[in-house]
């Protein structure tokens, strides 16, 4: 594996690993938390 490209470009958006995190399991909750997130941050 390579390095992460997303680590130091875009601070404070939480990304995830689709083989180490359980993509296929975990989808609907990384939206879920994404949607949630969007929202504090354009409710400011």
């Amino acid at each position: 594996m390579g390095n992460n490209p997303f680590v130091n470009k875009y601070t404070g958006i939480k990304t995830y690993d689709w083989i180490n995190d359980d993509g296929y399991s975990n989808l609907g909750d990384w939206v879920d938390v994404a949607v949630e997130r969007a929202k504090r941050r354009t409710s400011s």
